[in-house]
């Protein structure tokens, strides 16, 4: 069979194990577990249903006994990645012959899960129990559950844990694919690895230099590295003293969360992009993970065509999955760099969007604007480095988020309101004291500044830390009591950025860079009349609110949200929006009230009271 076949044969295997993967804005966890090589001797292997931590690996020949994790070594985490010269996955697995079988993370509770082996539910650890679902003779190679208790027997109620694994079998074309650097042994940390692009060991040394932004960058990621941190002077001095709690990651899954590898393939491109100190000066970052033919890497691949096609500046896009597209390539796409990182521990518990924090951390970009994976960027994207760079500084260090086009409150759900909003719990519209900005939409803008802020945030979540119930200060204005907050009880990234932001008093928010949908770039499409007046589309702002943005928020067309459609609808606008700005008739990329405006100057000289920054 020749390579092109072969490459064929894996991508249509890996495409229909992982069609039906789980998705809400790329969730997607895949897990396995090794221990630390003992000395002079091959690892050892974690047993199933007696793994604390849910992460399944199970040889045939294993004993049935309780074999619990020291933490002196990464967490292996199966993810996958291009073959790698000397890197391959299967590296870790001595005691293993073909034939052999192991599980692999499929589907969290109520979303479904396709596999071509066996699929069980349920979870491990303590307490844990398993039902198991074999593949059906003549089912067609693959089956499908949709894992929830709707459709299958709720066999650990009330767990919110439940999921489904996939069996997978050493030495079939599936097992061969899994060779994301993720898994391999602590040796894997090694610095002088020519294809690490972040380690614990990679970070502190680069602070050695100290430049002020790799001083930054080991002040976000020594709590994560080091297993003393929580006892030292520094910690004890955070809110709460840093205390962790019983649903905190290992010291040995914190340092592998600042792990992360450059595909081999696009070495060339980081050594092109990343300055002599190891920086990026300015890029935009993406995350995702998925089958290499499946939406979310088409989406991807539409956001870095937007990216070449109307910025002059690289991205970097951050893989947390099975395998990434073959023909990703520096020559199809030179201002890209593919990263690979191995996700969150399945039974952590953790959302997958909290992996875009920890993106960001690694990537080393002193000036940083972020993207989902269902976003595009449009002409005048540029822009925002300047202006982040402007607002985000020693002084301000802080991320940037922009108004969401919803005023979210008490009314909404999440327990951090009562933090936020003192009063009457029952009053879902009792006024937010403590709330300093509107609500933001998790699509941040960055400076190396705000590093510490992210791995601060980050780390509170990670290791289970509680901010303590805290009395304001009436001698400095301050009233009111703000309730304890155990931080895993803040669910995702959005929420977490939130809620970090009015924390420290952050006060500085974006207009609207990123459109709601594809199609409020109609109003940019319908073009301007001579007032420079909107003549189509949605020609509106988004909504005012009564506390911080009275005259509403301005659109910037810098970026759409939600571009769902790869095939047909994101194209479409991308070509539209290109061919446009090639007749110059494109308007400016600023609208409110109406009326385009050129850049944030132009908007605040007409309207010197309005509240949000461009």
């Amino acid at each position: 069979m020749s390579r092109g076949a072969r490459r064929v044969l894996l991508l249509a295997v890996l495409a229909s194990l992982y069609t039906t993967a789980v998705w809400f804005q790329s969730r997607f966890d895949i897990v396995a577990k090794s221990l630390p090589l003992p000395s002079g001797g091959d690892p050892e292997i974690h047993v199933g249903a007696e793994d604390p931590q849910g992460r399944i690996f199970i040889p045939p020949q294993a004993e049935a006994e309780e074999r619990r994790d020291n933490g002196a070594s990464p967490n292996g985490v199966i993810s996958d990645a291009q073959p790698k010269s000397n890197i391959r996955a299967s590296a870790f697995l001595h005691t293993l012959t073909p034939g052999d079988k192991f599980w692999l993370f499929c589907a969290k509770q109520y979303h479904t899960c396709t596999c071509a082996g066996t699929i069980r539910w349920g979870r491990g650890g303590s307490g844990g129990r398993w039902k198991e679902y074999p593949l059906a003779v003549g089912g067609g190679g693959q089956h499908t559950l949709e894992c929830s208790v709707k459709t299958l027997p709720d066999i650990l109620p009330g767990d919110d844990a439940k999921h489904c694994e996939c069996e997978m079998i050493v030495g079939d074309v599936v097992y061969n694919a899994i060779t994301n650097p993720g898994i391999l042994p602590l040796e894997a940390e090694a610095s002088n690895n020519p294809l690490i692009m972040s380690s614990c060991e990679y970070i502190e040394t680069l602070a050695t230099v100290h430049s002020p932004e790799s001083i930054a960058l080991w002040a976000t990621a020594e709590p994560f590295c080091s297993s003393t941190w929580g006892s030292s002077p520094a910690a004890k001095l955070e809110p709460g003293g840093a205390i962790s709690g019983d649903r905190a990651l290992s010291i040995s899954e914190l340092r592998t969360s600042m792990l992360a590898w450059v595909d081999e393939g696009f070495a060339p491109a980081r050594d092109t992009l990343y300055d002599s100190t190891h920086w990026m000066q300015e890029g935009f970052i993406t995350y995702f993970a998925g089958p290499p033919d499946g939406k979310h890497a088409k989406m991807v691949e539409m956001l870095v065509i937007s990216v070449h096609e109307f910025s002059t500046r690289p991205i970097v896009v951050v893989h947390f999955g099975m395998s990434a597209p073959l023909d990703w390539t520096v020559a199809k796409f030179p201002r890209m760099v593919l990263l690979h990182m191995a996700p969150l521990p399945a039974n952590s518990g953790r959302s997958f969007n909290f992996n875009k924090m920890r993106a960001m951390i690694v990537a080393r970009i002193r000036v940083g604007v972020q993207l989902d994976a269902d976003q595009f960027v449009a002409p005048g994207v540029d822009a925002l480095f300047a202006r982040t760079a402007e607002e985000v500084t020693q002084a301000y260090p802080r991320p940037i988020l922009p108004s969401h086009f919803a005023d979210r409150g008490p009314r909404d759900l999440g327990r951090y309101w009562e933090r936020y909003c003192p009063g009457d719990p029952t009053n879902v519209n009792r006024f937010c004291t403590y709330q300093t900005t509107r609500w933001g939409h998790a699509h941040p803008t960055w400076t190396f500044w705000a590093l510490p802020f992210l791995g601060r945030w980050l780390r509170f979540n990670l290791r289970d830390e509680t901010l303590p119930r805290r009395v304001r200060d009436p001698t400095k204005g301050e009233l009111g009591v703000m309730t304890a907050l155990r931080i895993t009880d803040v669910p995702e990234d959005e929420d977490l950025l939130n809620i970090g932001i009015w924390e420290e008093g952050g006060a500085k928010q974006w207009c609207k860079i990123d459109q709601v949908g594809v199609d409020e770039f109609d109003a940019l499409l319908g073009g301007m009349d001579i007032d420079r007046k909107c003549k189509a589309g949605r020609c509106g702002d988004i909504i005012s609110d009564s506390r911080f943005h009275p005259l509403g928020v301005a659109k910037a067309f810098f970026t759409a949200h939600h571009a769902v459609d790869p095939e047909n609808e994101t194209p479409r606008y991308i070509q539209k929006l290109k061919d446009m700005q090639a007749q110059g008739t494109l308007p400016p990329p600023i609208m409110f009230h109406q009326h385009f405006y050129s850049d944030g100057k132009a908007l605040s000289l007409a309207f010197p009271e309005a509240t949000c920054l461009v």
